[in-house]
């Protein structure tokens, strides 16, 4: 209830709503954003600029750039009408984008939502213990970034906490995003303001996530399809069409980053926000990354999960940054 729909049935479309919920000795702020004209690097930047401005201090970030031209794709345009003809055949009016990561509730799907905070200390020393794991196996193509050590992480508790539902000779699957402003030629300026994202697809045996190295194992395959996604950024571009063919009970889905600046950036002038959370998080496997509270480099994992099993996730989840 916190949170303002968004009205985008028909072109012209809502953008951006806002919505401020007086409480007991303070105020929720609730936005809104289209994906159609912001992915999570852009609404930070934004969120970022707006605290600015209520703070009566001038951005820290260059003006943003809003032309889609910026986006040059070899085949660009045959590729836009591809997606309007599939996605949106019926213009102005808006079909809803079929949203398969959150089609896995029905009745008797009680979940439960946890929040994580996981401190820069920890994150340093799992990455280690990860990368000391496979010298042996010599996986790895290169040293793991927090995002791909903490979203292995959690790939790997949640099939761990379907011990017994999962058959150990299935293949279970990581679904995440990645930024390719970088990888696209030209790279998209840092200014560019929109949606400049893939999705990804990570694939593993369950029995392999389950052995003792499986965060090891998780973190070598989450790895080599973020190189993929650099190499060929736009070979995944129908990722809906990639999630929807996925099995949702032996898929885990990750989005946000561990570099959005969830409490930093959102200073209007009274200080950090107490808490900050996505609030459309609707299906059993689903886990929110942003960068933690404190400066120390931690990061914030939000979890909705069936509630019989998420005590377990969060107990494989705490093990192993503590061991």
């Amino acid at each position: 209830m916190l949170a303002p729909a968004l009205h985008a049935g028909e072109l012209p479309a809502e953008a951006l709503a806002v919505q401020a919920t007086l409480l007991d000795g303070g105020v929720a702020l609730g936005v809104a954003m289209h994906h159609a004209v912001a992915d999570g690097r852009s609404v930070w930047s934004f969120l970022r600029a707006w605290a600015a401005e209520c703070r009566g201090e001038a951005p820290d970030e260059p003006p943003p750039t809003f032309d889609r031209a910026a986006l040059r794709l070899p085949g660009g345009v045959d590729l836009a009408r591809t997606v309007l003809r599939k996605y949106a055949p019926n213009l102005p009016l808006v079909t809803d984008m079929p949203n398969y990561l959150v089609r896995a509730r029905g009745p008797g799907l009680e979940l439960s939502r946890r929040t994580l905070a996981v401190s820069g200390r920890d994150i340093r020393r799992l990455k280690q213990r990860i990368e000391d794991m496979d010298k042996q196996q010599l996986r790895l193509a290169q040293p793991i970034s927090s995002l791909v050590a903490l979203t292995e992480l959690a790939w790997t508790s949640h099939i761990r906490c379907k011990r017994g539902e999962v058959n150990p000779k299935d293949d279970v699957y990581l679904f995440f995003f990645t930024d390719v402003r970088g990888q696209l030629d030209p790279p998209v300026e840092e200014s560019y303001f929109g949606a400049c994202i893939v999705g990804c697809v990570a694939t593993a045996a369950a029995r392999d996530i389950l052995a003792e190295d499986g965060v090891s194992t998780a973190a070598a395959a989450a790895q080599t399809e973020v190189m993929r996604a650099a190499e060929d950024p736009l070979a995944r571009w129908d990722w809906m069409e990639t999630a929807a063919a996925l099995p949702l009970e032996r898929t885990l889905s990750v989005s946000g980053s561990v570099r959005f600046p969830a409490y930093e950036a959102t200073d209007f002038g009274w200080g950090p926000p107490a808490r900050t959370e996505l609030a459309t998080m609707r299906r059993d496997g689903q886990v929110v990354l942003v960068g933690g509270r404190g400066g120390d480099g931690g990061v914030q994992a939000s979890v909705a999960m069936h509630a019989a099993r998420i005590d377990a996730f969060e107990s494989h989840f705490r093990s192993w940054l503590h061991e």
